[in-house]
């Protein structure tokens, strides 16, 4: 900690440039409307859906080995939230072309999925602090209690979401 490294460049991607494109916050130099980031709405779909099939895919299996250390972490509810509100970001990216915060990705899930889904969207969302009206509060009563049941929902969750998406659905 503490520490400049280098490599990797991860953010360095369509996703950064599409945030820095709507949301800049200047500290030094040309103010907002003054200079222009451009955003190839192709190579964002495209880098979407690799991360999809690549990192997400990958994290749920990882998430999915019950006795593996990511297994026993994906029982707290941070990694529920984490997993549910983060995968569903993408999906709402490629239909709207979009970046969005991990609580409104919630929202937009309780939009899109059935209400199958709904729980366990609800109560990524209360984890994630994001619970912002009466009726996602409401709808917690629904949600899984049991963190090895809860933790099943957010992996089919996960599931569903990323084969959603890569099927162009």
């Amino acid at each position: 900690m503490g520490r400049f490294r280098t490599g990797g460049g991860f953010e360095v991607n369509p996703v950064t440039w599409a945030v820095l494109a709507k949301h800049a916050v200047p500290v030094r130099g040309p103010a907002p409307g003054e200079f222009d980031v451009a955003v190839d709405g192709a190579a964002l779909r495209d880098w979407t859906r690799g991360n999809l099939g690549g990192y997400w895919r990958g994290r749920r299996i990882a998430h999915g080995k019950p006795l593996s250390v990511r297994g026993v972490w994906a029982l707290g509810g941070w990694a529920v939230a984490w997993g549910v509100l983060g995968v569903t970001r993408l999906p709402c990216t490629l239909a709207t072309g979009e970046t969005t915060s991990k609580g409104g990705a919630g929202h937009y899930a309780l939009r899109t999925f059935g209400a199958d889904w709904h729980p366990v969207i609800h109560e990524a969302l209360r984890l994630h602090g994001s619970v912002t009206d009466s009726a996602t509060s409401l709808a917690a009563a629904a949600r899984p209690r049991n963190p090895f049941v809860r933790r099943r929902a957010a992996l089919d969750y996960m599931a569903m979401v990323i084969d959603d998406a890569l099927a162009g659905r």
